[in-house]
């Protein structure tokens, strides 16, 4: 058997890379505090701009119900004070998703990953539309 074997390294000039720590408990959480530059918790930003909130809503509360159940997300889910993970969803105008998305920032987030909750094409372009138009608008301010 001929096996072939690369030696090298890699040098960038760069200055140092944050670390975020996903973390829903208090221990993970504390742990983060300590060693990490940041939190990421990814699944609780969902968006969609909609004529028809309570739609988004119902949808969402279905694909919940698994992990609405797993101890570690129930827990979260109570120190939050709501029955679901579809209770977080930002849903509706334009206007009520930036103003939950800036009162994530204003709470502190450091990392903010969003999925787009849609249940049809059109919601889902109107909310890329949307979340593009306000992110160039924040990077031109």
């Amino acid at each position: 058997m001929n096996r072939s074997f690369a030696k090298g390294w890699l040098t960038i000039d760069a200055g140092p890379t944050p670390v975020l720590l996903a973390a829903l408990g208090p221990r993970m959480l504390t742990l983060a505090g300590r060693v990490a530059s940041g939190t990421s918790v990814g699944s609780h930003s969902s968006v969609c701009v909609t004529d028809d909130p309570e739609a988004v809503r119902s949808r969402s509360r279905e694909h919940s119900q698994m992990y609405d159940s797993f101890p570690s997300y129930r827990a979260m889910l109570d120190r939050e004070g709501v029955a679901s993970g579809a209770d977080l969803l930002l849903a509706g105008s334009f206007d009520r998703v930036a103003e939950g998305l800036a009162a994530y920032a204003a709470a502190g987030a450091t990392d903010l990953r969003i999925m787009v909750h849609a249940g049809n094409d059109d919601e889902r372009q109107a909310t890329r539309e949307a979340l593009a138009s306000a992110l160039k608008r924040r990077l031109t301010a």
